[in-house]
C-alpha cells in the first residue's frame, strides 16, 4: 500500500477522532463561557457568541462549522453533527438531549454515499427535548419544535410543530424577544 492510499484508509477510518476528543475536552470545560471560547478557538469555520449557553454532556460530530448567535442556549445530552453546517441564530432555546443531523447516507446507492446538507435555526426559536432535526433542514423565526418531534421537512415562521414526522399544530401568537441566561457553574 503506497503513502496516498494509506492516508486516503486513515482518513477514511478515524475522521471523527477529533470530534471526539473535542468534545471530551468541551464536557470536563467546568463553565459555559470557557465551552464557548474553546468552540471559537479550536473549531474550525465557526463562530459561537460569547453570550451563548453550551451546557456539559454534548456530542459534537467534527471540530468545525458551527455558528451561534447571541443569548443562545444549547442543553445537555445535545448531539450536533458539523459535517455540514450548522447556524442558529439569536435567542434560541435548544432542550435536552435533541440532534441536529447535517449528513446521511442515501438507501437508494449501490455505495450508500452521503447526502445531507446545512441546517439553519432561525432567531427566538424554541427546540424542546429528544427532538431530531435532519438534514437540509430551514427552521423559521419564532418556531416551536415540539419534544420527541423529528423534523422533516422545513418550518415556516412562527408555526408550533410537533410529532414524527413533525407536521404544523398551530401559530405562534407571541415571541419573547429577551435572550435567555441559562449560565451556571457546573451546570449539566
Amino acid at each position: 500500500m503506497d503513502f496516498k492510499n494509506f492516508k486516503q484508509s486513515f482518513k477514511e477510518k478515524f475522521y471523527l477522532v477529533p470530534g471526539v476528543l473535542g468534545s471530551l475536552i468541551l464536557n470536563i470545560l467546568p463553565s459555559s463561557s470557557l465551552r464557548v471560547r474553546f468552540i471559537n478557538m479550536f473549531f474550525s469555520n465557526s463562530k459561537v457568541h460569547q453570550s451563548v449557553t453550551i451546557h456539559r454532556g454534548i456530542k459534537i460530530l467534527m471540530m468545525r462549522n458551527l455558528y451561534v448567535g447571541k443569548g443562545s442556549t444549547i442543553n445537555s445530552q445535545c448531539f450536533l453533527d458539523t459535517r455540514n453546517k450548522i447556524s442558529i441564530g439569536d435567542n434560541v432555546m435548544i432542550g435536552h438531549a435533541a440532534k441536529i443531523y447535517t449528513l446521511g447516507h442515501d438507501y437508494e446507492c449501490k455505495n450508500f454515499s452521503s447526502k445531507g446538507g446545512d441546517v439553519n435555526i432561525s432567531n427566538n426559536v424554541i427546540i424542546f427535548s429528544d427532538v431530531s432535526i435532519m438534514p437540509k433542514i430551514k427552521v423559521g423565526y419564532g418556531a416551536v419544535v415540539m419534544s420527541s418531534s423529528v423534523v422533516t421537512k422545513d418550518i415556516s415562521d412562527l408555526s408550533v410543530v410537533g410529532g414524527n414526522p413533525a407536521k404544523f399544530i398551530k401559530r405562534r401568537l407571541k415571541v419573547h424577544e429577551k435572550p435567555f441566561d441559562y449560565r451556571v457553574m457546573f451546570g449539566l
